[in-house]
C-alpha cells in the first residue's frame, strides 16, 4: 500500500526534527549490515530490506546511515580508529558551517524562532580587560590569532 503524499512543509519539518534511534541500535544495524556485505553470507535485496525497514522506522536519512556504515567500516582495516575519528572530526568541523548555510545563517529557526546559537540580533560585549600586574609586562593583543 502506498504511503500518502506528504506537503513540502512536513518534509522540512520532519528534517529539522531529526530521526530518532538509540546508540546501540544504530550501532548493531550498521555493524550487522556491513558484516553481511563482508561475509557475503546474505543475498544484497534482504541486507536492503532489513536496512530500509531500520530507516522507515526512525526516520534516519538513507544517506546519513550510508556514510555512518562506511565509517564504521573502517575499524577492522589497518589504523581503522584513527582514520575513522580524522573523518568523525572532520564533519563535526564541517556540519555547523553547512547547517548555518543551509537554514540561512543567521535567520531564526522557522520551527522553535530562536537565531542559531552565537547568532542574531545581540551583539556580543567585549571581555573586560584584565588588571595589569605591576612590574609584569604583559604583550599587546591585536586581537588576531595566536
Amino acid at each position: 500500500m502506498a504511503k500518502p503524499k506528504k506537503s513540502e512543509g512536513q518534509k522540512v519539518r520532519e528534517a529539522m526534527d531529526g530521526p530518532t534511534f538509540e546508540h546501540d541500535a544504530l550501532i548493531d544495524q550498521i555493524e550487522a549490515r556491513a558484516k553481511e556485505e563482508y561475509e557475503r553470507g546474505s543475498d544484497a535485496g534482504e541486507s536492503a530490506a532489513k536496512t530500509k525497514e531500520f530507516i522507515e522506522k526512525t526516520g534516519m536519512n538513507s544517506q546519513a546511515f550510508s556514510w555512518s556504515k562506511s565509517i564504521l567500516k573502517k575499524l577492522p582495516k589497518k589504523d581503522g580508529a584513527h582514520k575513522a575519528m580524522d573523518i568523525i572530526r572532520s564533519l563535526k568541523r564541517a556540519i555547523p558551517m553547512l547547517e548555518n548555510h543551509i537554514t540561512g545563517q543567521s535567520s531564526e529557526d522557522m520551527f522553535d524562532g530562536k537565531a542559531p546559537e552565537g547568532q542574531g540580533d545581540t551583539e556580543e560585549q567585549p571581555e573586560a580587560a584584565p588588571e595589569p600586574k605591576k612590574g609584569v609586562v604583559t604583550p599587546l593583543d591585536f586581537g588576531g590569532k595566536s
